[in-house]
């Protein structure tokens, strides 16, 4: 996810203090409880794959493939 991306780009993030508010705001969207999917506070929920299932699905239809499962996306 952050592979491509250089913190201290002046260019692509701004001055010193900018920077580090985008990184403060990056670090504090990351801390939101929401974002907490361990087991003990969600239940035995799939979470991650139900969210898997419901991108392929979105991507299979978008390419116009929903039709031809198999290799895109199967429905349950």
């Amino acid at each position: 996810m952050f592979r491509n991306i250089s913190f201290n780009s002046e260019a692509a993030l701004g001055q010193t203090r900018e920077r580090n508010f985008r990184l403060k705001l990056l670090l504090e969207d990351f801390n939101n409880p929401k974002l907490d999917l361990r087991p003990s506070r969600i239940g035995n929920l799939d979470v991650i794959g139900n969210a898997y299932e419901y991108l392929i699905s979105r991507f299979a239809a978008g390419a116009g493939k929903k039709e031809k499962a198999g290799e895109f996306y199967m429905p349950p």
